[in-house]
């Protein structure tokens, strides 16, 4: 597809041309879209097959952070895409094309409809893919990808590149010391690894460039020996779910759950967890004492500020390897 769309148009044209699904959602990728006449399509309102755009409500919804965002809620999105079939089907026009505004999420339960368009190309899900890259089947993929939350597909649909990392902790400590770093990243929380694998191969495949940055796992076990084996058990089925599923470079070929850690190329695991470097770090740990919170209380606000205030110049080895590879890897050209 071309990377210009024909002046007058919102894109739907070439989008329904293309033989796309019905009431298909378009994401705007960076930069978004172009028309032929050069100006950006903005992607604040639905539109039916015919260009018409029912007007949105006022914002009202909250992200996790518990701040409202700037788009509307996963339910005003639903209804501004009823509105849209709606207006489709009384202009006898059996498709309608929905662009979610720039701040708006995107519930999972579009995930199968998803089209990202960029100035260079539009890509569409193929869930069967991802599916297939997992090792996963379809089904369990399906309800994994619409169980994450809207703000998360949409935050990572829209990044040019992406750090996708374990969870809200993670992305806490990371979105600030990249960005003191001087990386443009958009950090993504999955929750948990089964999670990560499937939005890690979504984003291959809609051209989202990632980084993926997990634990592994090789710390303490319980007390007792049956819960002990079943949690080794579940940690290492998991993590191998994911590496499995992962790009390697042949230094990491054979890295597994339990290993010293290990930062390539296409992903970084800790040997235990991103606390116990955490607690390796002098600095940022003077700085989340001085609040009154421990690095066991996963406060987010607190690890925010910590890493902020921190000196970066007793950053443990670990932290500085992996921004050096970062700053040289591939993806970071993109």
């Amino acid at each position: 597809m071309s990377s210009g769309f024909p002046a007058g148009t919102i894109a739907r044209d070439a989008l329904i041309a293309a033989g796309l699904a019905e009431y298909t959602v378009v994401v705007l990728g960076p930069q978004g879209a172009h028309r032929g006449d050069g100006q950006a399509l903005e992607g604040s309102t639905s539109h039916s097959a015919t260009g018409g755009s029912p007007a949105g409500r006022p914002p009202t919804g909250r992200s996790p952070t518990g701040q409202a965002p700037a788009g509307r809620s996963p339910r005003e999105l639903y209804v501004a895409a009823q509105q849209a079939r709606e207006l489709a089907s009384s202009c006898a026009h059996p498709r309608a094309v929905l662009i979610p505004g720039p701040m708006d999420p995107i519930p999972g339960r579009w995930v199968e409809q998803i089209v990202r368009v960029t100035p260079m190309y539009a890509r569409q899900t193929d869930l069967s893919a991802v599916a297939a890259a997992v090792g996963r089947p379809r089904n369990h993929v399906r309800r994994e990808l619409e169980s994450t939350d809207p703000y998360v597909l949409a935050n990572l649909l829209r990044a040019r590149r992406a750090v996708l990392v374990e969870g809200p902790t993670d992305r806490a400590v990371f979105e600030v010391l990249l960005q003191r770093s001087g990386l443009n990243f958009t950090v993504v929380a999955a929750h948990g690894k089964v999670q990560l694998a499937a939005l890690r191969s979504l984003a291959a495949q809609l051209g989202v460039a990632t980084y993926v940055i997990f634990d592994g796992d090789a710390g303490p076990l319980p007390a007792a020996p049956s819960t002990a084996h079943r949690v080794r058990q579940t940690r290492r089925t998991q993590t191998l779910a994911l590496t499995t599923a992962l790009p390697c470079s042949q230094e990491q070929a054979d890295w597994s759950c339990g290993d010293p850690g290990s930062i390539g190329p296409f992903w970084c695991a800790w040997e235990e967890s991103l606390e116990t470097e955490l607690s390796t770090w002098p600095s940022f740990m003077a700085a989340l004492e001085a609040t009154g919170v421990a690095l066991a209380d996963k406060n987010h606000g607190a690890l925010r500020a910590a890493a902020q205030e921190a000196d970066l110049h007793d950053l443990p080895e670990s932290f500085g390897t992996l921004i050096q590879t970062l700053r040289k890897s591939r993806i970071h050209q993109m």
